[in-house]
């Protein structure tokens, strides 16, 4: 059972810390979703029913000091379909790991980092989220075996009561590591800086102008650099509410092409639908416009998106869920011409309903789309790939419910 974990991980962290010094707080989680419906077995194929299971078990751990806070969340991901995926006739294996640690030198300075790290095998649909991109170049294979390394780390001086800097830095990896790592996708390394200055209009609303340069390596390739510069306004509306909005430009340049300027804009409302014994669900709604490196072609395009979640309880027990995600390359590239790319767009969307069987226990069952075609922008714009698929979820978890996703899943 993964409650009888929960006394071993605390016992093992008083070990190292005294508990009159540290609050140790664990969690273990598991998730086992099964699902029919229709899919294409590879990139572009044809659809054809399927059947698909995925188990993402998990353990978190937070560790709470007078001055500081360690956050540790393991999940390795199993995931298998049939009718097999093309050339993968067994089980793909993916592992993830988080970590966030802060720290408070004094009352005025704070530092806060985090890592983030997968490795192992994803299916294309899922390469987005494992890779860290919104939108995902023309991939071919039906699987990849990739590594994913994202650093950062930011320290906040509060210079006077309304004055803030901020000094960050980052550094992201993305390798595909399979054997035929070549037909792939290009190796990238990402590192930047970030400096925001900001100020406190009132006691709600915040006024902060953020600087973010990068340097991106691509191997094979070539070398991307960009800068954005924008304006973030951030209010909060009542306790459970709060806005956000920003706006920019964003500088791009390559010793292939000359320098490029590109809008960049966001706007965000986030509610807090429901907070207790530690549980934070938040509703939120957003459309951002930016550019960025998508690893899997090695290249930084704009792009525009929108994107929903959304959670409602209806007594105790009952629960319904919707989410959204659309992105859509704002420019065309340039093998387009010839042969137009069929990554530039993707929408994904999910509709659930949800049952508390237990007290650390849920029921999900629903219906998910996906699909993807080519350029919005273009006059020929075609659907290339689309997937229905309907689920049912358990979901398990036990211990501290704050290490519980915003979304109400499972980690």
């Amino acid at each position: 059972m993964p409650g009888a974990l929960l006394p071993l991980l605390g016992g093992l962290t008083s070990l190292v810390v005294p508990a009159s010094v540290a609050q140790v707080e664990n969690a273990v989680f598991a998730h086992v979703r099964a699902e029919a419906g229709s899919a294409p077995r590879s990139p572009g194929a044809d659809p054809e029913g399927a059947l698909a299971l995925e188990l993402q078990p998990g353990a978190a751990l937070r560790l709470t000091l007078p001055r500081s806070q360690l956050r540790l969340v393991a999940s390795p991901r199993l995931y298998y379909r049939t009718p097999n995926l093309a050339d993968v006739d067994r089980p793909l294996f993916l592992v993830q790991a988080d970590a966030d640690y802060t720290y408070d030198f004094d009352p005025r300075t704070r530092l806060a980092s985090k890592l983030d790290v997968s490795y192992g095998e994803v299916d294309y649909t899922n390469a987005p989220a494992a890779l860290g991109t919104p939108l995902a170049g023309e991939l071919e294979q039906a699987s990849l075996e990739v590594l994913n390394v994202n650093v950062e780390g930011t320290l906040t001086f509060q210079l006077r009561p309304r004055h803030t800097l901020s000094v960050g830095a980052l550094a992201h990896h993305t390798d595909d590591v399979g054997v035929e790592a070549s037909s792939a996708f290009p190796t990238t390394t990402t590192v930047g800086v970030e400096l925001a200055y900001g100020y406190a209009l009132d006691e709600r609303s915040t006024l902060s102008f953020p600087v973010q340069p990068r340097y991106y390596f691509v191997d094979p390739g070539s070398d991307w650099f960009s800068t954005a510069f924008n304006a973030a306004f951030v209010r909060q509306l009542d306790l459970r509410t709060t806005v956000d909005a920003r706006g920019g430009l964003v500088l791009v340049d390559t010793r292939d092409s000359a320098l490029s300027v590109y809008p960049s804009a966001a706007a965000s409302i986030e509610r807090v639908v429901l907070e207790r014994r530690g549980t934070r669900v938040t509703n939120r709604a957003g459309v951002v416009l930016d550019a960025n490196l998508d690893p899997t072609i090695g290249e930084v395009r704009p792009a525009l998106g929108v994107e929903l979640s959304a959670l409602s309880y209806f007594g105790p027990r009952w629960s319904a869920g919707l989410s959204l995600s659309a992105y859509t390359n704002t420019t065309t590239r340039e093998a387009a011409e010839e042969e137009p790319t069929t990554d530039d767009t993707t929408l994904s969307s999910t509709l659930s309903a949800g049952y508390r069987v237990g007290m650390d226990a849920w029921l999900d069952f629903g219906a998910r789309f996906y699909l993807r075609g080519t350029n919005i922008i273009e006059d020929d714009f075609d659907v290339v790939e689309r997937q229905i698929w309907g689920f049912v979820t358990f979901r398990i978890a036990v211990g501290i419910g704050e290490l519980q996703s915003e979304a109400g899943w499972a980690l």
